[in-house]
C-alpha cells in the first residue's frame, strides 16, 4: 500500500484538515473507496496507529480514506461547524478529484467506531444514494434520537453536546432513526451493519437502536461479541467489517 498524509482546506469548516489515505500499489483507477471514521478523542492518524488496517486491506484492492472529523459527530452542529458537510459531500468531492476512483454508489463504503460509528450511519442515511454500505463499531447510535441531557457528563462535555445537537434532536438531522425512515422511503437505503461488545458502556445504546430499527422494518445486520470499548476489540472487528462489505482481508 502507498500511504498519503495530506492537509487540505475545508470550506465547510473554514480551516485546514488532515487525512491519511491508503492506495493500492497498482494505483487507484476506478477502485472502490472506504471512508474510515475515528472516535471522539482521536484524529485521522488513529486507525493507522492503533489498528492493523494497512495489513488487512493489502488484499482488498481498496482506497481507504481516514479523515480528521474533530469532535463534531460528523453532523452539522446547531451552533458551530458543519462537520456533516465537511466529511460527507465535500470530502467525497475532493477525494474523487484527487484520485481516479469509482464514483458509483455501490463502490463507496463508510465505517467508523464510537462517535465515528454514529457518523458513518448519519452520513450514509442523510445522503441517500451516496454510500452502498455503512458500518458502525460500538457506535453512539442513540445520541440524536433522545433528549441529550445527561447528569453523568461533565458540564463542559454537556455544553459541547448541546451545542452540537440542541436540547432535543429527536426528528432532526441528527436523529438516526428519523433519517433511516426517510432514507428507506426513498428506496436508496444503504446496506447497514453494526456491532458492539457486550462489555461496552454503549451496549445498551446499541441494543435499543437495533430494537427500534427492527420495529421500523428497516434491514440491518447486528452482531455482538465478547469485548469492550477499546482498540483490542475494534482491531479484531475490522476484518469482519471488510468481509461483510465483500472484501477478503489479509490474515
Amino acid at each position: 500500500m502507498i500511504e498519503f498524509q495530506t492537509t487540505y482546506y475545508s470550506a465547510a469548516i473554514g480551516l485546514q484538515l488532515g487525512a491519511r489515505i491508503l492506495v493500492p500499489e497498482s494505483g487507484p483507477s476506478s477502485k472502490r473507496t472506504l471512508y474510515l471514521l475515528h472516535g471522539l478523542s482521536d484524529d485521522h492518524s488513529i486507525w493507522h496507529r492503533r489498528s492493523s488496517v494497512e495489513r488487512y486491506v493489502e488484499t482488498c484492492d481498496l482506497v481507504v480514506v481516514m479523515p480528521n472529523g474533530g469532535r463534531g459527530f460528523y453532523t452539522d452542529a446547531e451552533q458551530g461547524a458543519k462537520w456533516g458537510e465537511a466529511i460527507g459531500p465535500e470530502l467525497i468531492s475532493k477525494v474523487e478529484s484527487w484520485f481516479n476512483v469509482s464514483t458509483h454508489m455501490p463502490d463507496r463504503y463508510i465505517a467508523g467506531l464510537s462517535m465515528g460509528g454514529y457518523g458513518a450511519f448519519r452520513l450514509a442515511l442523510s445522503n441517500p444514494g451516496t454510500y452502498g454500505h455503512a458500518a458502525s463499531m460500538s457506535g453512539a447510535l442513540m445520541i440524536g434520537s433522545q433528549p441529550v441531557e445527561n447528569p453523568l457528563r461533565s458540564p463542559d462535555v454537556e455544553a459541547e453536546i448541546r451545542r452540537i445537537f440542541g436540547l432535543n434532536p429527536v426528528g432532526s438531522r441528527h436523529d438516526l432513526l428519523s433519517l433511516a425512515a426517510t432514507c428507506s422511503a426513498s428506496n436508496l437505503l444503504p446496506k447497514l451493519w453494526m456491532d458492539c461488545g457486550t462489555a461496552d458502556f454503549l451496549f445498551e445504546n446499541n441494543q435499543n437502536f437495533y430494537k427500534h430499527m427492527v420495529q421500523m422494518g428497516i434491514p440491518i445486520n447486528y452482531e455482538v461479541g465478547d469485548g469492550s470499548h477499546d482498540w483490542e476489540y475494534w482491531n479484531r472487528l475490522l476484518p469482519n467489517v471488510l468481509r461483510w462489505m465483500g472484501f477478503t482481508p489479509a490474515a
